[in-house]
């Protein structure tokens, strides 16, 4: 029987392999990631980004940063149409 390793969450395993294989994007390049890239902004400091704002514990978000995340994931379905 042939035994795999334990699953990890998605997200998690998305971002190691990310961090793995990371492309030197030039500068003037900005990425777009969802909450699963979270740590792309302290791992890659050189590196331009966007994420979404993630909500605190106990907090919602405001009406403004609620229609920021919507914006950004709208310009992401754009990409990759």
């Amino acid at each position: 029987m042939y035994k795999t390793k334990q699953k990890q969450r998605g997200r998690r395993h998305d971002y190691r392999i990310y961090k793995k294989n990371h492309p030197d994007l030039p500068t003037d390049i900005m990425s777009m990631y969802d909450l699963g890239f979270l740590d792309v902004e302290k791992d890659f400091l050189e590196q331009e980004s966007l994420l979404p704002i993630k909500k605190e514990k106990d907090h919602e978000l405001t009406e403004v940063l609620k229609e920021y995340n919507k914006n950004l994931q709208d310009k992401e379905v754009q990409n990759n149409e």
